[in-house]
C-alpha cells in the first residue's frame, strides 16, 4: 500500500544515463542486507549502465562534496531525522513486511527485520527499475533498458498476507539448479517461517532408539525407513523424550523460528491396531481410521513442553490421512499450526468447494494458527494445469478466513508459464488484479504482439481444467473414493480422455503466431521453452489410448489416414519419454516428476483399442491388393521393430490367425486339464459365465477383485515373434473403482521356472465402460535367455483395485503368431 508523503518532488536516482544517488549501509549489517544492497546496485546497473556506489555514511563523509547532491537510498539503517517516523511506520508490520520511506533528497528501505528489508529493495526494483523474475535463472529475468530511474515521492508501506508462504519445487535429477529455483523464490517474496514437513522419524530415528526405547514403536517392533510408521502417542515417554530433544535443537539453533512435528508419510500407527487399548474405531472423513485426538494430545504436550523454555517458536504438522479432521475436545496451542492438505484445484467443484471449507471452518475453531497445505502441481501432468483465477479466489477466501500460512507442492512445469509466478504475487496480496498480472507477465516474458496468443492458450487450458475436468469420471471417481487422497490422482492419466484433437489443434496455432511474434532474443528462448512443453504435452495426448469416437472406415483414403494414426502413437509415445528424458538437461523443462516414477497409468504403448478396431474391420473387407495392406507392407520395410510388430498384430486380427493358447473365446469348460488357472485374491471370485459374451456364448467373470486377481495360461509356442489380445468389458455407472487390467508373459524353462517376464500397460476399464476394450502385447518368444532354453511361456491377465460388486469379464484372449 502507499501513502501520501510531505515530500513534493520525485527523486531521481539515474537521469539521462548517469547515476545520481549512493546506496547506504551499515558498516557490521547482516548478510542479507547486504546482499539486498549489492542487487539493488546491479540491477540498477544492467537497467541503465550506471553504477550507483556502495558506501557507509562514515565512507560518504569523507568522499568529499562531489557527492553532496547525490539521493540517499539507505538500505537497512534509518536517517537520524527520520528515526521516529521511519520505526512507526514499521512498528506494526511482520518479519516480511518493509517501508519505502521518502524525504528530502533522500530515501529509506528498511523491514522491522533483514527479510523486510531485502523484500523491500525487490519492491523497489520492481516498481522504480521495472525488473521482473519470470523463471528461474538469468534468462527468466526481465530488465528493461532505461536511461532515467525516478522514486515516486510516495511512502510505501507493505507486508504479506500470510505469515508464511512456500512452493516445494522439486527440479527432479536438476540438483544443479536448486539455486536457481530458490534465488527466484526469494526475489518472489517466499519465506517459509514454519515448515510441517513429515519429520517424526527425524524426531524418534530407530538407530538412536531402536535398542534402548523399542517401545517407543508400533507393537515395539523397530521400524526400518522414514515411512508407514508412526512412535506411540499414548506413551507419555515419547513426549518427555521430544520435549528433549526439540528444546537441544533451539539451543543449537537460536534462529530458527520453528520445528516440524508432522507426522511421517503412508501411516503404521500402533494406535491403529483394533487390540490396542486406545483403538479409535472411528473413520475420519476421508475415509481413514480417525487418529486426530490421540496425535493432537501429543502435539499439545510436546508443544507446550517446549514453549517454557522456547516460548518464540513454532510448531507445523501436517492435517493428513488418519489424522486430517480437527480433534474434537482439543483446542490447539496458538503456536502449533496445521496445515490442511488438499488439492484446492477441486473446488472448482460446488460440493468438493462446499466440504473443503466447512472443513476449514471446524478447523480455525481447534486451531486459531491453521495453514494451507496445496498441490500446484504442474509435473507429471500431461497437460498444462492452469487455473489463476480459480487460485485467486481460493487465496483470498483463505486470507478471509483466517488461514495464516501457506505451503504447496509445486513441482514446476515450466510449460504452465506463468502459474507460480502468478501464485507468489497472489500469496503476497490475494487482492491483486490477475488478469493485469497475467497480461504483465504474458508481455514481460514474450512480447506485447505475442501476447495475446500466449493469454488464450492459457486461458483455454483453464477452462478445461475448471470447467471440463470436474465433470470428468477422473475427477468424480477421485473425490468419491474412500479412503480419500488428499491430492488428485496424478498417477492416473485418464484426464486425458477429456482433451480433443481440437484442443491440440487450436493450442498450436495459438503457440506458433506467438513464436512468430517474438521479436528479442530473451523473448525467443521463453516462447521455445513453451513450444517445447506442448510438443511434450502433444506426444502425450496423441499417444494416450483416449477412447476415440471413430465412424466405420468406408474408404482406403480414410483407412491410411487412420493407419499413419495409429503408426504416429505408437512413436509419440516413445519420443515423449525421450523428450523428458532430455528435459532433465534444462532447468525450464525438466519435470520433478517424470513419467517412468509412478508407472500405474503414467506409462504406455502408444497402442489405441479404437484405431485397432476400425483398422481391423477394414483391412479383413478390402483384400490382399488393398491400399491399406499396400501401405503396412511398405512400414514393414522401413520402420522401426516395434511398429512393424503392432502392425503385424492389425493383419493377423484382420485375419482372423489362429490363437495358439487352448479355448480363446472360453467357450467349453476351463478347468487345470485346459492348464488355466484363476487366482482370485482376496474375497473376489473367477468364474466361466455365459450371461456376457464378445464371440460365442461364455466369458470369464471376475468379480469384487478389490486385491490383485488372475488368470493364467501355460502353453509351449515356438520361437518367434507374436502378440497377444484380450478384450474386458464393464458395465456403464456413474462412479468406478480405479479397476484395472494388464497382461504378463513369462518365459518358462524345461522345469516351468521363470526366465523372465514383460508386462502391457495396464488400462484403466472405466476408460471404456459399456464397450468391450483391447488390451495387447507384441514381442518375441526367443529360443533361450542367458543360456537356459526357453520350453514355454505363461501369459496372465491380471485385475486389482475393483470394488466388491464390481464385474470384469474378459474374453477373445489371443496368442498370435505375428511372422
Amino acid at each position: 500500500m502507499t501513502e501520501a508523503s510531505s515530500v513534493a518532488a520525485c527523486l531521481d536516482i539515474v537521469r539521462d544515463g548517469q547515476a545520481r544517488a549512493v546506496v547506504l549501509i551499515d558498516y557490521e549489517t547482516d548478510e542479507r542486507t547486504r546482499d539486498a544492497a549489492c542487487k539493488l546496485v546491479h540491477y540498477v546497473r544492467t537497467a541503465t549502465g550506471s553504477e550507483i556506489p556502495l558506501m557507509t555514511e562514515k565512507q560518504l563523509a569523507a568522499a568529499g562534496e562531489g557527492w553532496s547532491d547525490a539521493v540517499r537510498l539507505y538500505v537497512g539503517i534509518v536517517p537520524a531525522d527520520q528515526e521516529r517516523p521511519i520505526r512507526d511506520a514499521i512498528a506494526e508490520l511482520n518479519v516480511d513486511g518493509f517501508v519505502i520511506y521518502p524525504g528530502d533528497n533522500r530515501l529509506t528501505i528498511i523491514g522491522p527485520t533483514p527479510w523486510g528489508t531485502q523484500f523491500g529493495v525487490f519492491e523497489f526494483l520492481e516498481r522504480y527499475v521495472g525488473v521482473r523474475w519470470l523463471l528461474p535463472g538469468q534468462d527468466g529475468e526481465d530488465v528493461p533498458a532505461v536511461s532515467t530511474i525516478r522514486a515516486a515521492p510516495e511512502i510505501v508501506r507493505d507486508q504479506p498476507a500470510f505469515l508464511s508462504q512456500r512452493f516445494y519445487i522439486r527440479p527432479g535429477n536438476g540438483i544443479l539448479f536448486w539455486d536457481w529455483y530458490n534465488d527466484w523464490a526469494l526475489h518472489n517474496r517466499m519465506h517459509e517461517k514454519v515448515n510441517p514437513a513429515h519429520n517424526l522419524f527425524q524426531l524418534f530415528p530407530p538407530e538412536k532408539y531402536g535398542k534402548s526405547h523399542p517401545e517407543f514403536y508400533p507393537k515395539g517392533r523397530v521400524p526400518e525407513g522414514r515411512i508407514m510408521w508412526q512412535p506411540s502417542f499414548t506413551n507419555p515417554d515419547t513426549v518427555t523424550e521430544a520435549i528433549e530433544t526439540i528444546c537441544r535443537y533451539f539451543d543449537s539453533h537460536p534462529d530458527e523460528t520453528a520445528y516440524s512435528l508432522a507426522v511421517n508419510d503412508s501411516g503404521g500407527y500402533c494406535e491403529e491396531d483394533p487390540d490396542h487399548p486406545r483403538y479409535p474405531n472411528r473413520l475420519n472423513s476421508v475415509g481413514s481410521q480417525n487418529m486426530s485426538n490421540l496425535y493432537y494430545t501429543w502435539v499439545n504436550q510436546v508443544a507446550e513442553g517446549v514453549l517454557k523454555r522456547h516460548p518464540d517458536k513454532y510448531f507445523g504438522v501436517l492435517a493428513y490421512a488418519q489424522v486430517y479432521d480437527p480433534p474434537t475436545g482439543v483446542k490447539l496451542h496458538p503456536h502449533v499450526v496445521p496445515f490442511i492438505t488438499d488439492d484446492r484445484l477441486s473446488w472448482a467443484d460446488p460440493n468438493a468447494e462446499t466440504d473443503g471449507k466447512a472443513l476449514t471452518e471446524k478447523w480455525l475453531k481447534a486451531a486459531p494458527g491453521l495453514g494451507f497445505y496445496e498441490y500446484l502441481y504442474g509435473s507429471p501432468y500431461a497437460v498444462p494445469r492452469i487455473y489463476p483465477h480459480h487460485m485467486a479466489k481460493v487465496y483470498r477466501y483463505a486470507r478471509d478466513a483466517g488461514v495464516r500460512s501457506q505451503i504447496a507442492e509445486a513441482y514446476a512445469n515450466y510449460g504452465e508459464g506463468p502459474k507460480l509466478w502468478l501464485a507468489a504475487k497472489l500469496l503476497w496480496n490475494p487482492d491483486a488484479d490477475v488478469d493485469a498480472l497475467l497480461q504483465e507477465w504474458y508481455e514481460r516474458a514474450v512480447g506485447p504482439e505475442a501476447a495475446p496468443y500466449l493469454a488464450a492458450y492459457y486461458d483455454h487450458w483453464e477452462r478445461f481444467w475448471t470447467e471440463r475436468v470436474p465433470e470428468t469420471t477422473w475427477f468424480r471417481n477421485w473425490y468419491a473414493m474412500k479412503p480419500h487422497s488428499n491430492y488428485m490422482h496424478l498417477h492416473i492419466t485418464s484426464y486425458l480422455q477429456a482433451v480433443t484433437d481440437e484442443d491440440m489443434e487450436k493450442s498450436r496455432e495459438w503457440l506458433e503466431q506467438m513464436t512468430a511474434r517474438t521479436q528479442t532474443a530473451a523473448q525467443r528462448k521463453r516462447s521455445r521453452m513453451i513450444m517445447k512443453q506442448f510438443e511434450y504435452y502433444e506426444a502425450c495426448v496423441f499417444s494416450y489410448p483416449r477412447n476415440l469416437n471413430i465412424r466405420p472406415i468406408a474408404q482406403s483414403t480414410d483407412g491410411l489416414a487412420w493407419l499413419d494414426k495409429y503408426v504416429r502413437s505408437l512413436k509419440l509415445a516413445d519420443e515423449r519419454l525421450v523428450m523428458v528424458k532430455d528435459f532433465n538437461l534444462d532447468p525450464w523443462l525438466i519435470h520433478g516428476y517424470s513419467p517412468d516414477i509412478f508407472r500405474f497409468d503414467t506409462m504406455w504403448s502408444g497402442f489405441n483399442d479404437r484405431m485397432m478396431q476400425a483398422l481391423t474391420a477394414w483391412i479383413a473387407a478390402e483384400g490382399e491388393s488393398g491400399a491399406v495392406r499396400k501401405r503396412i507392407r511398405q512400414l514393414l520395410e522401413s520402420e522401426s521393430s516395434k511398429v512393424r510388430r503392432y502392425v503385424k498384430l492389425l493383419l493377423a486380427a484382420a485375419d482372423r490367425r489362429e490363437s495358439l493358447n487352448a479355448d480363446s473365446s472360453f467357450e467349453s469348460e476351463v478347468g487345470e486339464s485346459a492348464s488355466y488357472r484363476f487366482e482370485p485374491g482376496g474375497e473376489g471370485t473367477i468364474r466361466r459365465t455365459d450371461r456376457v459374451a464378445r464371440t460365442g456364448s461364455h466369458s470369464i467373470l471376475m468379480k469384487g477383485i478389490t486385491r490383485q486377481g488372475s488368470i493364467s495360461h501355460t502353453f509351449s509356442p515356438a520361437p518367434g515373434s507374436y502378440g497377444m489380445t484380450a478384450k474386458v468389458f464393464t458395465a456403464e455407472n456413474t462412479i468406478k473403482s480405479r479397476g484395472n487390467v494388464y497382461m504378463t508373459v513369462e518365459f518358462l524353462d524345461g522345469e516351468a521356472r521363470s526366465l523372465s517376464q514383460v508386462q502391457t500397460d495396464r488400462r484403466l476399464v472405466d476408460d471404456a465402460s459399456g464397450s468391450w476394450t483391447t488390451v495387447a502385447w507384441v514381442g518375441d518368444v526367443p529360443e533361450e535367455i542367458e543360456g537356459s532354453r526357453v520350453a514355454g511361456v505363461r501369459i496372465a491377465l491380471f485385475a486389482s483395485l475393483f470394488f466388491k460388486e464390481e464385474e470384469l469379464f474378459v474374453d477373445d484372449w489371443s496368442f498370435l503368431r505375428l511372422d
